[in-house]
């Protein structure tokens, strides 16, 4: 979806095989409202997206996610598919093990009697060698030099700047991170940070969270031996060093439903049998009695869910400051 409203000379897809329908092995969760005793004493009930709720009350939610989810895969199949100018190249399977897979679906479409009463339709089995198992339809220009040129100009590593991470987002084109400003830079330094630090719970992971938005191509390596080395440091601060210390159970942006349909998602909380732990991340160069205020929101939460020692921090990392809420 990033790559909508973008051209490029050649796509390749690599591995077109993505599910359409919700993946089996993950736990998808359906929020679902009944009328029907004695499940309609609750809001919300919580129910596992699964096959089987075709012979439940919750089939109405069960299939309205289901059509969700294939549209959505659909749609990233279209927007994958038009973005070539002169060549798409599509490499999957010959014969998915997952019978709704976009592989097994492209092939069943290469062999389907289509175009056979409409002389102005592309029949698609014509261009399909099904013992080979390949597709092909039209040719390359000869003329590829305007393309050889543009494959040269590319440069060995995303981000060529000086170590500063800020500067990291100025020049890249992935996601949010492509706006341009000063504020716009300073929001998505905000969120590339505060999605490293998601995937840190405890001091030993920060390493592979580094690594993960290096495999991104978020960032270089020499930018992530930097910032290795700037976020071991930022953790010294003596309260925050407790914070990672592995003796806590950690919740980093998990979702709290607040009737009838908000959520809030504190960064980090923290648990132990006596004791939880509210933590906000700021990344910016400034304070405000706004963040003091969310951070108490959340606590009042915790306390709404029976936690009874509930203590809140925000912790300002470029100001190597923390705030006790």
């Amino acid at each position: 979806h990033k790559s909508k409203g973008i051209e490029f000379e050649i796509v390749i897809i690599p591995f077109c095989d993505w599910n359409i329908d919700h993946d089996a092995f993950q736990t998808n969760v359906l929020w679902c409202k009944t009328d029907i005793s004695p499940f309609d004493e609750l809001e919300l009930l919580p129910v596992k997206y699964s096959s089987k709720l075709e012979n439940t009350i919750f089939i109405k939610d069960y299939l309205a996610e289901k059509i969700k989810s294939y549209v959505d895969n659909l749609n990233l199949l279209y927007v994958s598919c038009t973005r070539a100018r002169n060549g798409l190249f599509i490499y999957g399977p010959q014969k998915s093990r997952v019978k709704t897979s976009v592989s097994n679906l492209l092939a069943a479409s290469f062999t389907y009697p289509m175009g056979d009463s409409n002389p102005d339709l592309i029949k698609l089995s014509d261009c399909y060698q099904q013992e080979a198992y390949t597709f092909e339809l039209g040719s390359l220009s000869k003329d590829n030099h305007s393309i050889t040129e543009s494959i040269q100009s590319i440069s060995q590593e995303y981000l060529v700047n000086p170590f500063n991470v800020k500067d990291a987002f100025k020049s890249t084109s992935s996601g949010m991170l492509g706006l341009q400003g000063k504020v716009q830079d300073q929001q998505n330094y905000g969120n590339f940070m505060h999605e490293l630090f998601a995937q840190i719970e405890k001091r030993s992971d920060i390493e592979i969270a580094i690594q993960n938005v290096k495999f991104e191509g978020l960032i270089t390596e020499e930018k992530a031996i930097a910032l290795l080395a700037e976020i071991k440091q930022k953790m010294k601060h003596p309260i925050v060093s407790e914070w990672f210390d592995g003796s806590w159970l950690t919740k980093t942006e998990d979702e709290i439903l607040i009737p009838p349909s908000q959520v809030k998602i504190p960064d980090r909380v923290m648990l132990q049998p006596d004791k939880a732990i509210v933590i906000d991340y700021k990344f910016g160069e400034k304070k405000s009695k706004s963040y003091e205020k969310q951070v108490s929101e959340y606590k009042k939460l915790l306390s709404t869910m029976g936690y009874d020692n509930v203590v809140g921090y925000i912790w300002y990392y470029e100001l190597e400051e923390v705030v006790k809420v």
